[in-house]
């Protein structure tokens, strides 16, 4: 009897590890979906938007495809001034997602990160369901904020 109370632990808990290994699976999936689907339209209308105002931006996946990135250079240069970091963390078993502000006053200075939670308000759930002009609208806010700090913080 002993011994079933302890077998059927191990096979619960070995379960419990393949779900888990699943999920991580499935978090993935969607996390290129949201790529494909919603993050790189709003990347690229957005790109399309900047190129009006002489910005060049581009965007892209990195760190096999966990990391994906939107990016503008420096008026009239082919310096990156701003990066716009979306991360899905190793191990993640649903989307919640890291969001990486990385840039530089001028094009001679070394690179800053500010790091927080994408749109903390929105589930996992909500993520997968949101509209392009919402990233495009935070996008546009976090290239604003670190802009108007660049230039009004004093050296």
């Amino acid at each position: 009897m002993n011994d079933d109370i302890w077998k059927e632990r191990l096979r619960s808990v070995l379960g419990d590890f393949d779900l888990l290994e699943k999920c991580k699976r499935d978090t993935l999936e969607n996390f290129e979906q949201f790529y494909e689907f919603i993050a790189e339209p709003a990347f690229e209308s957005l790109r399309l938007e900047l190129r009006a105002y002489r910005l060049k931006a581009s965007y892209g996946r990195l760190k096999k495809r966990r990391m994906l990135y939107f990016r503008v250079n420096f008026p009239r240069s082919r310096t990156e001034n701003f990066y716009y970091i979306l991360v899905l963390p190793k191990n993640a078993v649903e989307m919640r997602l890291k969001m990486i502000v990385r840039g530089r006053r001028i094009p001679q200075a070394a690179f800053e990160d500010r790091e927080d939670a994408f749109l903390p308000g929105l589930s996992p759930r909500e993520i997968m369901k949101m509209e392009r002009e919402t990233l495009i609208l935070d996008v546009i806010a976090r290239y604003q904020e670190f802009n108007y700090r660049a230039r009004t913080t004093p050296d």
